[in-house]
């Protein structure tokens, strides 16, 4: 289901998903936060849509908000989330 630009929530097909594509903001994982972790997205395409082939991967940009990991999606599969801790050493040197 989505719910573009507030006009009610519809089921979504690859024929009406977006083209310019779906921005998702995810709360963070159990265990994780925007201070203490860096993350990657993955996304595998099921079906041809968008420009895109069923099998095709996107890894979308990640942005770390208050609110959660915001990216951007071009079609309907199934998403991955992956993260890893921030090292101390690292966030010191930055």
């Amino acid at each position: 289901m989505i719910n573009v630009n507030g006009l009610g929530w519809q089921k979504v097909t690859k024929d009406n998903f977006p083209s310019e594509g779906l921005t998702i903001t995810l709360p963070y994982p159990s265990g994780t936060g925007r201070n203490t972790h860096d993350y990657v997205v993955s996304h595998m395409f099921t079906a041809d849509m968008n420009g895109f082939y069923a099998g095709d991967i996107e890894y979308p940009t990640v942005t770390k908000t208050e609110k959660g990991l915001t990216f951007k999606v071009y079609g309907l599969s199934p998403v991955s989330i992956g993260w890893k801790e921030i090292s101390s050493s690292a966030s010191q040197s930055t």
